[in-house]
C-alpha cells in the first residue's frame, strides 16, 4: 500500500475523481472509494477552488480520505447489521458518513448490485436521510458515503442504520479532518501522483 497527504493553509473545496453515485460535489474531507463499477468512473483527478490539481496515478483500488480505525458502527465479519447508534458532534461544520471497509481489513471494496444501505439522523429539528440505496436501485455504489451538513458543537442525533454488505462499517469524519487530504492505494510499488499549479 501506499499513502500521501497534503494540508491547505486556507479553506477550499476540491472537485472531481470521476463520475459517481453519491450526489457529493465538493470532496474535501469526504471518504471515496475509487474503484471502477457500472454507472461509476474513477478519474483520479482532483481541482482545488486555490487554483492547483493532482492526479494520482494509481490504477489500484484508491481511497481519497480513507476512513479511520475508529469507527461508530464497528465491522462484522460475513454479515450487515441493523439499529440505531447516538452520535454527538465535537465542532460545528458537516460530517461525512461513509458505509465500507477499510483497506487494510480487505482486498476488494464493499460494492455490488442488490445490496440495500439506509442510514438517517434524528435530532432536534427532525429526521435527515444522509444514506438511501435500496435493492430495487440494481447499480449499488461502489463510494457509499453521505453527507450531514450545518451540524452545531455538542448537537446530538440517532443514526438509525441498516446495510447488508458483510464485513461492513459505518466512518465518520467530521470538520477536523477537512484540511487534510489523503490519497491511499492499495497496490503500488511507490507514491506516483502529478501536482498541476494554477493561478
Amino acid at each position: 500500500q501506499v499513502l500521501q497527504s497534503w494540508r491547505a493553509t486556507n479553506p477550499e473545496a476540491l472537485y472531481g475523481g470521476g463520475s459517481y453515485q453519491n450526489g457529493l460535489v465538493n470532496y474535501k474531507g469526504a471518504p471515496l472509494s475509487m474503484i471502477q463499477f457500472n454507472l461509476e468512473a474513477v478519474v483520479p483527478f482532483f481541482v482545488s477552488s486555490l487554483g492547483y490539481g493532482l492526479l494520482w496515478d494509481n490504477y489500484a483500488w484508491s481511497y481519497l480520505n480513507p476512513p479511520t480505525e475508529d469507527a461508530l458502527v464497528k465491522p462484522i465479519a460475513e454479515k450487515g447489521q441493523s439499529g440505531e447508534v447516538e452520535f454527538q458532534a465535537a465542532a460545528d461544520g458537516d460530517y461525512f458518513f461513509h458505509v465500507g471497509r477499510l483497506m487494510d481489513d480487505a482486498k476488494v471494496p464493499s460494492f455490488g448490485a442488490g445490496h440495500e444501505t439506509i442510514i438517517t439522523a434524528k435530532g432536534v429539528a427532525g429526521t435527515e436521510t444522509i444514506i438511501h440505496w435500496t435493492r430495487d436501485q440494481q447499480n449499488h455504489p461502489s463510494s457509499i458515503t453521505g453527507r450531514l451538513t450545518n451540524v452545531k458543537a455538542g448537537a446530538k442525533y440517532i443514526i438509525n442504520f441498516s446495510f447488508d454488505i458483510p464485513g461492513a462499517g459505518i466512518y465518520v469524519q467530521g470538520p477536523g479532518t477537512h484540511q487534510l487530504t489523503t490519497l491511499q492505494s492499495q497496490y503500488a510499488e511507490a507514491i506516483d501522483y502529478y501536482y498541476v499549479y494554477g493561478p
